[in-house]
């Protein structure tokens, strides 16, 4: 029976240029659908801030590109569990984080328009556990959720990361398992499951925050 190793198939990507190719171009997709997420959030941008919209989601990738290049340098040079050189394990590991990031992005996007659709006028994903910490647990109390500064939207972004992260597993899995090729282990350490997940949802938290800081 094939072991799965519970790591971000970064090297899976990067080995194919056709697969970082689409991946690259995907990617840029989120620059324009941002922009329609940060309008449509409770306190967020006004529709014409077109420029201020661009800027925060291209933050976002200097975010992650910035977090990803440091925690390689972290892997190589205290952990000693690269054996490539720091250029290659940055590559794949900020790889990961885009990847993430672009997937959470899109499920996000995905839940507000559910919740548009059912006349939720939000998140679906958030409302819910707003009503659930708030009304259910009784966890906060609704003077504590602040748009863009309270606990269940950070919680929404976290498992929007991480489905992303278990898509990107899911379909390395089913394709080497329906691949004739199934390609050599990855020379280069990749990143686990653990790690992209809280980055990208605490990016998407910080940008939230910025969006809707009240304006002074």
């Amino acid at each position: 029976m094939r072991r799965w190793p519970l790591n971000f198939p970064a090297y899976w990507v990067v080995e194919n240029s056709a697969i970082e190719d689409f991946f690259a171009k995907f990617i840029w997709l989120i620059v324009p659908l941002q922009y329609g997420l940060l309008t449509q959030i409770a306190r967020g941008l006004d529709p014409g801030d077109y420029t201020v919209a661009a800027l925060l989601s291209l933050s976002s990738m200097v975010l992650l590109l910035i977090a990803g290049s440091a925690t390689a340098g972290v892997v190589l040079v205290i952990f000693k569990r690269a054996r490539g050189n720091y250029q290659q394990v940055a590559r794949m590991w900020v790889v990961s984080l885009l990847i993430s990031w672009a997937g959470a992005n899109f499920l996000y996007a995905g839940s507000l328009i559910c919740g548009y659709v059912w006349e939720w006028n939000g998140d679906l994903l958030g409302d819910s556990l707003r009503i659930l910490m708030v009304d259910r647990l009784k966890i906060l109390k609704e003077v504590d959720v602040v748009p863009g500064r309270n606990w269940p939207t950070f919680l929404s972004y976290l498992i929007f990361a991480y489905l992303s992260v278990a898509v990107c597993f899911l379909v390395r899995v089913l394709h080497i398992r329906f691949s004739r090729q199934r390609g050599p282990s990855p020379p280069l350490p990749e990143p686990d499951l653990i790690w992209p997940g809280v980055v990208v949802a605490t990016v998407m938290m910080f940008i939230n925050v910025v969006a809707t800081a009240p304006a002074k």
